[in-house]
């Protein structure tokens, strides 16, 4: 929740951060664009029922180890569908353009 993602993926492959090579992926009939990476707030140290603040900066501080672009923290990729549509919780996810290629 401290995330507040739109849409949760589960991949079958082990590659962390799979979702930085995407550039367009299908959910349901719902064609979407990858714009760019998804860069995190402060919101994500908040725990979200009693709005305490983690002072370690956690995850943030982590992520900032290794996730690191521009002065800016990514985690997670921001989409623009290409048409209206409904989404529903199950709906099959399929990668339609990645620097490598298709994949189902």
């Amino acid at each position: 929740r401290q995330f507040r993602s739109n849409i949760v993926v589960e991949l079958d492959d082990d590659r962390a951060f799979e979702e930085d090579d995407w550039q367009s992926v299908q959910i349901g009939d719902i064609t979407f664009d990858c714009v760019k990476p998804c860069d995190r707030c402060i919101v994500t140290t908040t725990d979200q029922d009693s709005g305490y603040r983690n002072p370690d900066k956690e995850p943030l501080k982590t992520l900032a180890t290794f996730r690191r672009l521009n002065n800016k923290l990514l985690f997670g990729e921001n989409l623009v569908p290409r048409s209206p549509g409904t989404l529903r919780v199950g709906d099959h996810m399929q990668v339609l353009a990645s620097e490598s290629g298709p994949r189902p």
